[in-house]
């Protein structure tokens, strides 16, 4: 009996540590199940915020991408506006340029122009200043039929033409002449120059009357004209002073014209 009683305690004390190992394992399962779980949520959540981040990411770079579009866009536009300006200015600035070098050839052209006046002018004054013949041989030679007296240059001949009218005539061409004319006591200055003009209207009617004169000497303010007939050149012109003289003179060259010039500029 005491031995059955044994073993009824041993059998049930063994089912008792049975029962709670079973216990135990199902609590360990349950709590392993529940870490389980635990881990697996978090982990969702991980990947949820992770899916989150990527979307938020995503949509950052798109407004990024957007922006960037936007600021080139912009960019563009003021690279077009500026070009179109920096070409405007350009073309404004190609005018300006263009207008400034219009400008500069036509004063240019308008100096070029005065200093060919200017020559002509300082020309002329030097072809008409009468001079003393020097290298030639000269002899003065009184009119026959006029109050004066000038000195006549070897190859020129002095004769009376007229009453009150001489001829002075290269010998070698007497298509080549000055006539000498004393003017009229009784004959205003108004009228002998009015006389002078009809005389280069009747030679050629394109006469031209000369502005620029010289200002001291035999022909200082004389009233001079000019035109041409046929091959020579033709000068008429009226001396002012104590005895105004009419000079009509053809010449075919320009050496015989200063020959003549210089032999009326002795007319005393």
């Amino acid at each position: 009996m005491k031995s059955l009683n044994k073993i009824f305690i041993v059998s049930a004390s063994l089912a008792f540590l049975l029962a709670a190992c079973g216990n135990n394992e199902e609590s360990t399962k349950t709590a392993s199940s529940s870490e389980q779980s635990q881990q697996e949520e978090k982990q969702t959540e991980q990947e949820e915020q992770q899916k989150t981040d990527k979307e938020e990411s995503s949509k950052s770079e798109e407004v990024d991408s957007n922006e960037s579009v936007e600021n080139q866009e912009d960019k563009t536009e003021e690279s077009g506006e500026t070009k179109e300006t920096a070409d405007t200015s350009k073309d404004e600035n190609q005018e300006e340029s263009t207008i400034v070098k219009e400008e500069k050839t036509e004063t240019s052209k308008e100096d070029e122009t005065n200093t060919d006046q200017t020559n002509k002018e300082n020309s002329s004054k030097e072809d008409t200043t009468e001079k003393e013949p020097s290298d030639q041989t000269a002899s003065l030679t009184k009119s026959d039929g006029q109050d004066y007296a000038i000195e006549v240059l070897e190859g020129y001949e002095l004769a009376g033409e007229e009453p009150g009218r001489d001829m002075l005539i290269l010998s070698e061409d007497d298509s080549q002449f000055m006539r000498i004319e004393l003017v009229s006591s009784e004959l205003s200055m108004k009228e002998a120059e009015t006389t002078v003009k009809q005389t280069a209207m009747a030679v050629n009617q394109n006469a031209a009357k000369k502005e620029n004169v010289p200002t001291s000497g035999k022909f200082a303010n004389a009233v001079w004209y000019e035109t041409q007939s046929g091959e020579a050149n033709v000068q008429v012109i009226l001396t002012t002073g104590e005895k105004p003289v009419k000079l009509t003179i053809f010449t075919k060259s320009s050496e015989n014209l200063d020959e003549f010039l210089r032999m009326a500029g002795t007319i005393q």
